[in-house]
């Protein structure tokens, strides 16, 4: 695409842009985890198995708290999570 191509796109689509960008950040650091993946000797093919089991570590993780917090202050929750 040539500059003037780009211009044409219009500000709203700058703006999703942007804000796709910074979504992605927050998902940066998860890309590490091919890093200690790679160190075991795992192919590059199996990687999505190491998010997805990085997942299924995080809702196994996140459900007691969600448990909780259907009894408990959230609040509370927050900043017991915070301190761990």
């Amino acid at each position: 695409m040539s500059v003037a191509e780009l211009k044409r796109l219009g500000l709203a689509y700058w703006w999703i842009v942007g804000v796709a960008v910074v979504f992605s950040l927050a998902r940066f650091s998860e890309a590490f985890l091919i890093l200690p993946a790679q160190a075991v000797g795992l192919p590059v093919m199996l990687v999505p198995l190491v998010f997805g089991a990085h997942e299924c570590r995080l809702c196994v993780r996140g459900l007691p708290a969600g448990v909780l917090s259907d009894h408990v202050n959230r609040i509370t929750i927050l900043g017991v999570a915070s301190h761990s």
